[in-house]
């Protein structure tokens, strides 16, 4: 048992470190510098360590939930690696790399993990994430009412925006869609902590950290956020109701809860509408800042997807030449380039898009039919384990859970509008995400 508390003390040292390494990468302040690479190498060969480790003692976690799926996911991923082997062939090794530490070291727990130790290790997690979201947003704050905006193009055409520019705040982070996705994610890991401390100072200090979140996610002005914001405030309501769910047992009252779920989520976005309205009103009053008015109008007019419509189009242009290996992840653009040159993703007035800003598309063109199915009997399985498992989570657990639950479907749903998925991509949410899903599969596994 010491041997194995001491391996839970070295895994979760990985986990902090893959979070700082992600959170350093998605950081306009230290994007691009040498910092990442001292991070990112011991990372990484510490990982490459657990994954042996796991692989010799493979009996320990074999019994995971969904682990034969994973294993199959990366089985496919590997399968149009090696078919379209002359596409970026060592950037996909890569990835296939990181999608092991996703899957068989964030994901997977071993079998003598208890409830109470995915609780500790979850509450850590947590803390950090919060921990880097309240200094992140706090900073990019500090820019916004500066007036700070500063866009720097990289040797490779990259653009690093920082700070308030073309009418959102970016602040620190490298995008603001997925950054106040991020924030979300921190609030309602803020709720829990208000609610399970129950402290005075815990419950100050939480209220004060949302509140910056918020301010945070209404300059953003990130429309993936506002969806995501308003299917969490719904999850919240139903997932607190179903805690009693003997006092909405009759039709009336379920119809009165959902009702109240609706408007308490479309309630989210009408603060952050009314931050962003005060805000340009007062802004609009002072002649010396009418140029730092939150306002992203001219992206929509024309296009209300915002170049979506036409991304996704290219990618289903992509899928139809490569229905069932795919063309790998990182051959998407470079297949495009070779065989579809008028296609969207390379031939647009903006700039050549790696990525279909749709995970299941992602999936479907890199991995094809084979890769997509997979997924979905992921997403079937995970769906039965929840049917059968969840009201039978222990009462002690069952806010954790809620929490995991809520946070996981945000993460899902802004991964269908943004470039930031979980499957191909590094951030803190994406690597987040693999966690959140260990650590909800362990709680309805696990004897409690």
């Amino acid at each position: 048992m010491k041997k194995v508390r001491n391996l839970d003390k070295i895994e979760l040292i990985f986990k902090i470190m893959f979070i700082i390494y992600v959170i350093l990468s998605s950081n306009n302040l230290t994007y691009g510098k040498n910092v990442i690479s001292y991070v990112m190498w011991p990372m990484i060969l510490l990982g490459c360590i657990l994954l042996l480790y796991r692989i010799f003692n493979w009996k320990r976690y074999i019994k995971m939930p969904l682990l034969p799926i994973f294993v199959c996911f990366a089985g496919s991923f590997l399968l149009s690696m090696l078919i379209n082997y002359q596409y970026e062939f060592k950037q996909n090794i890569i990835t296939l790399l990181f999608l092991c530490f996703y899957f068989f070291l964030l994901y997977t727990h071993d079998e003598e993990c208890t409830a109470k130790d995915i609780l500790k290790e979850f509450r850590i997690v947590a803390c950090v994430f919060v921990l880097y979201t309240t200094v992140g947003t706090a900073i990019s704050l500090g820019m916004f009412f500066k007036g700070y905006g500063h866009v720097e193009v990289l040797e490779n055409g990259y653009e690093v925006v920082s700070g308030f520019v073309w009418g959102r705040l970016f602040g620190v982070f490298l995008e603001p869609n997925p950054a106040a996705v991020m924030a979300i994610i921190s609030i309602f890991f803020l709720i829990y902590f208000i609610r399970s401390e129950k402290k005075v100072i815990v419950t100050t200090l939480g209220l004060v950290d949302i509140i910056i979140h918020t301010l945070f996610i209404a300059f953003a002005d990130s429309r993936t956020a506002k969806v995501c914001f308003f299917v969490a405030g719904v999850l919240y309501v139903l997932m607190e109701a179903f805690k009693n769910k003997e006092k909405f047992a009759t039709y009336k009252k379920k119809i009165i809860i959902v009702i109240l779920a609706v408007i308490i989520g479309i309630g989210t976005n009408v603060i952050l509408v009314e931050i962003t309205n005060c805000y340009n009103y007062l802004v609009s009053r002072n002649e010396e800042a009418n140029n730092q008015e939150v306002e992203r109008n001219y992206d929509l007019e024309a296009d209300p997807s915002n170049r979506r419509f036409d991304i996704w189009k290219s990618g289903l242009e992509i899928f139809n030449e490569n229905k069932i290996f795919g063309t790998s992840y990182y051959g998407i653009q470079l297949y495009a380039k070779e065989n579809l040159p008028d296609t969207y993703i390379i031939n647009n007035t903006q700039t050549n898009f790696r990525n279909l800003h749709n995970e299941f598309l992602n999936i479907l063109v890199s991995q094809g039919c084979i890769g997509l199915v997979i997924v979905l009997v992921l997403i079937f399985s995970y769906l039965r384990i929840l049917k059968r498992k969840y009201e039978f989570v222990d009462k002690k657990y069952i806010d954790v859970t809620n929490t995991l639950l809520i946070n996981i479907i945000i993460i899902a749903i802004s991964s269908m509008f943004v470039a930031a998925g979980m499957f191909y991509y590094n951030i803190p949410s994406s690597n987040l995400f693999w966690m959140l899903l260990g650590y909800s599969v362990a709680l309805m596994k696990y004897e409690l």
